[in-house]
């Protein structure tokens, strides 16, 4: 019984080590989509990236950015938001407070 546990543990181990690749190699290609300002692209792979990872702090800090790109500045602010409430990044709050003063 401890063996088939440690077994799962290692597994367990070995496919979050393949989802961090997974979703490093998911977000290189986003931001060459915005490089290459394929925004609605780049909206509709965040859209999918978050509902699989919905605790990806970098997910939702990309997609406020590019809301923020193209506009969207309530959008903005609600993901710059969630990516604060899953990492209290201060880079986050500044970006978040230049948006407000900005919107007026």
């Amino acid at each position: 019984a401890l063996g088939q546990h440690l077994k799962y543990l290692n597994d367990l181990k070995r496919a979050k080590k393949i989802e961090g690749k997974e979703l490093k190699y998911e977000l290189m290609g986003i931001k060459q989509d915005i490089v290459e300002q394929k925004f609605k692209t780049a909206l509709r792979k965040l859209d999918d990236l978050l509902n699989k990872y919905p605790k990806c702090e970098e997910g939702f800090l990309l997609r406020s950015k590019l809301y923020h790109k193209i506009g969207k500045i309530h959008d903005a602010l609600r993901d710059i938001s969630q990516a604060i409430a899953l990492n209290h990044n201060a880079m986050s709050y500044l970006l978040m407070c230049k948006w407000l003063y900005e919107a007026g």
